[in-house]
């Protein structure tokens, strides 16, 4: 069971964990609450003194003035009740099963080598929080509240329970954060969701199956030097901007997510855009993968990058490619299946994708799907367009610079008001089908 929920180190950390604590003095005022390894396990609650000191500032600040307060080693069995810190340190404490710590406010606290077994703490206001080389396994919440500022998490390793389809309404992972700015660095997160409101920052780290439901938020979501296996879900969620750079994730989600500005580069990823509304995006040198049935119409919506019936401003793709069988870009809307005229509920037969600018350079647009799509200007160069779907959709000006056409490409009842092209190829393979639409092309 310890070789499940704990890494060896943590595993060798948690033999020692019997222990009984007793007080000293150190240098400069600061208290330190210490286990001596070997005598009967106490817990916080058993040295009075310091315990007083984490549920009453003022008796805390009486005591110690400006002093550090630091507990090591200590064992939190019960649940704590107003927990109030200032300038204080926990080292190597480890917080047991069931435990739940309400806080009234942590500021300028620091976390370190701490384990968290199914173990929560939260609510508060959190100001400069940090939790180094903490552990956390199953569900454990560690979680700031309303009014955080900056909560940091570094070199952490965390571990909620895996996803279970039989009991939904328990899967809730393990999750970590704060309602304010929220970075994690350096980090190991499985089965987790991660909380950031005010700002979201993941850099350097290795992620596998993680949510990071920001749905309060509009701050901005950095993700850097990332490893993620599975998905790295932000369905629903709302950031003032957006960077990915650097980062591997098999499985990127950002169903109905809204921002303002999206930058992503140097990046391989499956990006999962359905309803994605943003003013700005900015796609390049990035590397996107699937392994879909390109025959199916179901799969083609989930290719390796999807923005069905998005709404995007700007959009500009630069030199990015596509792998697997279905690995190809689809910006464009459909035709919504559940649609039906006879119920009350407000909804469209086609799901359109909106867009102001479309810019797409040296970038391979074999099997791309335009279909469905309002856009007012669409420049299209150095690409080539390969077995595409124009089709059903409109567009105020279809700007096509040094690209090579080949294979079926479908502009049925497809609108273009102005059409230009400099340097257009046709292989021989080519064939337009351009029933009910006005294109000359």
């Amino acid at each position: 069971m310890e070789d499940q929920l704990f890494s060896k180190k943590s595993t060798r950390r948690d033999i020692l964990r019997h222990t009984g604590a007793i007080v000293s003095l150190m240098a400069m005022g600061a208290i330190l609450l210490k286990n001596s390894r070997g005598l009967t396990s106490k817990n916080i609650e058993d040295v009075q003194e310091e315990f007083s000191m984490l549920t009453d500032i003022k008796f805390r600040r009486k005591k110690l003035g400006d002093a550090p307060l630091i507990i090591e080693n200590a064992d939190f069995k019960n649940t704590v009740e107003n927990l109030e810190c200032e300038n204080t340190r926990f080292i190597g404490c480890y917080f047991y099963p069931g435990v739940f710590i309400r806080v009234k406010s942590l500021k300028d606290v620091l976390f370190e080598k701490c384990q968290f077994m199914n173990a929560n703490i939260g609510q508060g206001i959190w100001d400069n929080v940090t939790f180094r080389k903490t552990d956390g396994r199953g569900k454990f919440v560690i979680l700031g509240g309303e009014g955080s500022k900056k909560t940091f998490f570094d070199e952490c390793d965390f571990m909620g329970l895996p996803p279970n389809k039989n009991i939904i309404h328990e899967n809730y992972f393990g999750a970590a954060g704060s309602a304010g700015d929220t970075v994690f660095n350096n980090c190991n997160l499985k089965y987790m969701r991660l909380y950031g409101e005010a700002g979201l920052s993941i850099t350097n780290s290795k992620l596998q199956k993680i949510s990071a439901p920001v749905q309060d938020g509009g701050g901005i979501l950095l993700v850097e030097k990332v490893k993620c296996k599975e998905y790295l879900n932000f369905k629903n969620s709302r950031f003032s901007s957006i960077r990915i750079d650097d980062s591997e994730i098999d499985d990127l989600q950002m169903i109905n997510v809204e921002g303002d500005d999206f930058v992503m580069s140097r990046s391989s990823a499956r990006l999962l855009g359905h309803g994605l509304v943003l003013r700005d995006a900015k796609i390049s040198d990035c590397m996107f993968h699937d392994n879909g049935d390109p025959s199916s119409v179901g799969e083609r919506e989930f290719s390796g990058f999807s923005t069905l019936y998005g709404k995007i401003d700007n959009l500009e793709i630069n030199n990015v490619g596509f792998q697997g069988s279905n690995g190809s870009l689809f910006a464009g809307g459909a035709v919504n299946v559940y649609y039906d005229p006879r119920k009350l509920k407000k909804s469209q037969p086609i799901d359109y994708a909106t867009y102001g600018r479309i810019f797409i350079k040296k970038t391979s647009l074999k099997g791309a799907s335009f279909a469905y799509v309002h856009a007012k200007e669409v420049t299209i160069s150095d690409c080539d367009i390969v077995d595409a779907n124009f089709d059903h959709s409109t567009f105020d000006v279809l700007t096509l610079r040094q690209v090579t056409l080949a294979g079926k490409i479908d502009f049925t009842d497809t609108i273009v008001k102005q059409l230009k092209q400099d340097g257009v190829r046709r292989r021989g393979d080519l064939t337009l089908i351009k029933t009910g639409a006005t294109v000359d092309i």
